[in-house]
């Protein structure tokens, strides 16, 4: 797969937030894990989170438009018409 680069800039307050975990965790799982891994694994960890929300909400619409119709109520986007011209 080829690959793409992704830069970003943050704020000081950020990246020695990332630093202190990273080192945190190296000393707790006595493995290095580079600030590459560990941002890539948040956004893709919050990439399928998202998707997950998306495919649960547009079933659920999906949902409520079938039970519209199959109702017979007006779901609010048609317009009555008077029969009385």
């Amino acid at each position: 797969m080829a690959t793409r680069t992704l830069a970003f800039q943050v704020s000081e307050e950020l990246l020695q937030r990332i630093k202190t975990f990273l080192a945190r965790y190296e000393q707790i799982y006595h493995r290095k894990l580079s600030q590459k891994e560990f941002l890539v694994h948040l956004i893709e960890r919050e990439l399928d989170e998202a998707e997950k929300d998306y495919e649960r909400i547009t079933t659920e619409q999906a949902a409520e438009e079938n039970a519209d119709v199959d109702s017979g109520e007006p779901d609010g986007t048609e317009m009555e018409v008077d029969a009385q011209y």
